[in-house]
């Protein structure tokens, strides 16, 4: 396996599993979840795949592995290549799209839909399972442009946790050989080094109870992130200031919190809405008397626009000086 994609496809987790039938079906349970989901049941291989999908959230493709020629990479298309894909249409690919190819041919659309070629048929005996992350930004809107909307490429767009593959393909090797049988080979994880690093969140705890309205103890929000898995340190310079400060790291699968607002809603939702007291804003400036004069002109301008009338103030009512500090 090869990775030519850069911070396209930073990670690839492959294996191969031999003496698969390819021709035996999924249990009743696995196909009547996969139909509740709106996916139709194929063949064990196939369903497999797509089940365990649904279940952690993680799309993988399976692979006829006697199809395949040589190192599987993944790279981007080259100006003028065509895939034919699993529904039948040929497809003329740009060199923004992410593909997955071997030595000779291109074997599917990265984070899409794989190739007919390659795909799996009731003559499969040796499978290769590949479960890889794609970056959002690589896929968004690239399955789209041919019309294509699929289960995979929507999760990959909106975002996988990097970190799944690996539990995502022991998961699928177990269901695999306990529906179709074979042997399975040794996990082969490529990384190609380019993942986008998680940079800390800055959290200030004065912040939290300025957004929130209300006063939370330390300890209560430290203890609603820590519940959600979201790690928190308290910076080096934190022994010379007295601001409470946090630097929050999310877990993996968290890839939604990004700034400190996102932080500080979930302290809202575990902390409870119905615990922040509702208190009403207050207005420090105090009411100016009217006088009678202004009262019987407001009157009057109320009445001529109930009788349909519209005011408008041109300038010659209106004050020199004033209109001067206006402009």
């Amino acid at each position: 396996m090869r990775l030519d994609a850069g911070a396209g496809c930073p990670k690839f987790v492959g294996r191969v599993i031999r003496g698969v039938n390819g021709n035996a079906s999924s249990p009743f349970w696995m196909q009547e979840r996969l139909r509740r989901a709106g996916i139709r049941p194929i063949s064990a291989v196939v369903d497999v795949t797509n089940y365990v999908m649904l279940e952690l959230g993680q799309p993988m493709h399976a692979y006829d592995l006697r199809t395949l020629n040589g190192a599987v990479v993944v790279r981007h298309a080259k100006a003028g290549e065509r895939l034919k894909l699993l529904d039948g249409r040929t497809i003329d690919l740009t060199p923004d799209v992410l593909v997955i190819a071997d030595e000779r041919t291109l074997l599917g659309m990265a984070g899409v839909m794989g190739g007919e070629d390659s795909g799996i048929s009731a003559a499969t005996t040796d499978v290769f399972l590949e479960v890889a992350y794609f970056d959002p930004d690589a896929v968004a809107g690239r399955g789209r442009r041919y019309g294509l909307i699929t289960d995979a490429s929507q999760r990959f767009e909106r975002g996988v946790d990097p970190e799944l593959q690996e539990r995502a393909s022991e998961r699928a090797t177990q269901l695999l050989i306990e529906c179709a049988g074979g042997q399975a080979g040794p996990l082969q994880v490529t990384r190609s080094g380019t993942a986008r690093p998680r940079e800390p969140i800055r959290l200030r705890h004065d912040r939290v109870q300025r957004v929130l309205g209300t006063e939370i103890p330390e300890e209560a929000v430290a203890d609603c992130l820590t519940r959600l898995g979201i790690r928190l340190s308290v910076p080096q310079p934190q022994a010379t200031s007295a601001a409470v400060l946090w630097d929050v790291v999310p877990p993996s699968w968290r890839f939604d919190l990004r700034i400190e607002e996102d932080l500080i809603e979930e302290v809202a939702r575990q902390y409870g809405y119905d615990n922040i007291p509702e208190i009403p804003a207050a207005a420090q400036e105090t009411i100016a008397p009217v006088t009678e004069e202004r009262v019987r002109n407001d009157r009057a301008a109320d009445v001529l626009v109930d009788r349909g009338y519209q005011e408008a103030i041109t300038y010659a009512f209106t004050d020199a000086a004033a209109q001067a500090e206006l402009c």
